[in-house]
């Protein structure tokens, strides 16, 4: 008795490359379309306690809602104000206000609902 022929051992080798090959391509797709998501805050500024932000739309997909938290001078949940649908690769105005009386630093935590992490913009209003 000989062993496995020549053909059947490079029919399982074929198998193995593309098996590992579908595998990469579903390990590196999923994890190209995680990083393909999220916002970015362009620009931030306040006047007169009205904080206008210029946000991206860093992924594929149209984010549709953003969640806005106020960290800092107080911790509360904000509106924001600005376009229903923010597409991909576009940048947008949206509004909200600085909470608090005086010269103070405003810090945000804004989340996207298409997911991605989290940003943390600030701005001081007078």
């Amino acid at each position: 008795m000989k062993g496995i022929s020549d053909v059947i051992a490079a029919l399982i080798l074929l198998l193995i490359a593309i098996s590992l090959t579908v595998t990469g391509y579903y390990f590196i797709t999923g994890i190209m379309t995680g990083q393909m998501q999220g916002i970015e805050v362009r620009d931030i500024f306040c006047s007169g306690g009205s904080v206008t932000m210029y946000i991206k739309n860093l992924g594929i997909n149209n984010v549709t809602s953003i969640t806005c938290t106020q960290t800092s001078p107080s911790v509360i949940t904000c509106n924001l104000a600005g376009p229903s649908t923010l597409v991909p690769g576009d940048t947008q105005s949206f509004t909200t206000t600085c909470t608090g009386t005086g010269a103070r630093t405003c810090v945000y935590r804004l989340l996207a609902n298409t997911g991605g992490n989290a940003v943390t913009p600030s701005t001081t209003c007078t």
